[in-house]
């Protein structure tokens, strides 16, 4: 028997179409001659994209899914993948004049912010794209400026960006009577792994534990800020976000 690649390269086009939900009524049509030929393959055997296996070696390097989103999929030098229309960045409320793209920046800006209002639940989020979807291992932040750095927060995914699931979540023991005074201080101690230190351009990674067998994959990414930062507001500061994984791009099928 051939295998499904086989199978799947012999489909006429107008079934293609009618597979991935882009023919219309006219291909609609034009697949009724065909869906019997169809049916024969899905019967026995599901349909599988191929992913890619994005592995950290550190903080920012040059093997994560946004910086791969920045050159075109390996097509041209790295630009900011939010100013080249790869994927779609969003916050929760904006302070100043800050730039929305620098969340997903590769490179450290320096004195450069993006940064949230002083809100309560404030968040950034990166939409990777239609027929887009990643099986999270691994993210990394940077700290942009001094002052106001991550303490208590997670990372969540989500399919449709309307409900999220908690990937991650840092600082609870920043909290012990969850009634912490605004002007104390949220320090982490000195060189833990699991903070970023409060200093310009911080880096820090983390892995996504309790990962189980059913692997959930997700389009949408967010930091949401559940409690105060190190100075205890409700800033949200962040200038850099990398994510780590097996990743799915099915866009060239959608089409």
């Amino acid at each position: 028997m051939s295998s499904l690649g086989e199978q799947m390269a012999q489909l006429s086009r107008p079934v293609w179409a009618l597979i991935f939900g882009r023919s219309g009524r006219s291909g609609t049509c034009l697949c009724a001659g065909t869906c019997r030929e169809f049916l024969e393959v899905i019967a026995t055997e599901p349909i599988v994209f191929a992913s890619l296996l994005f592995k950290l070696g550190s903080p920012f390097d040059t093997n994560g899914v946004l910086y791969y989103l920045g050159t075109g999929c390996g097509m041209h030098e790295y630009q900011n993948p939010h100013t080249v229309e790869q994927v779609t960045v969003s916050r929760s409320s904006v302070f100043g004049c800050c730039r929305l793209e620098h969340f997903v920046d590769h490179h450290d800006f320096g004195d450069e912010l993006n940064v949230t209002a002083n809100k309560p639940k404030s968040w950034m989020a990166v939409d990777l794209g239609e027929g887009r979807l990643l099986a999270i291992h691994h993210y990394c932040l940077r700290h942009g400026g001094n002052g106001h750095c991550l303490r208590q927060w997670e990372l969540q995914g989500s399919v449709d960006a309307s409900e999220w699931h908690t990937l991650r979540r840092h600082g609870d023991e920043f909290e012990p009577e969850h009634d912490q005074a605004l002007d104390s201080i949220l320090d982490c101690p000195e060189n833990d792994p699991e903070y970023l230190v409060d200093e310009p351009g911080a880096v820090c990674a983390w892995a996504i534990e309790n990962r189980d067998d059913d692997t959930q994959w997700y389009r949408h990414f967010r930091i949401l800020q559940w409690g105060r930062n190190a100075t205890s507001h409700d800033y949200l500061k962040c200038t850099g976000f990398e994510l780590y994984g097996e990743f799915m791009d099915c866009q060239d099928v959608l089409g």
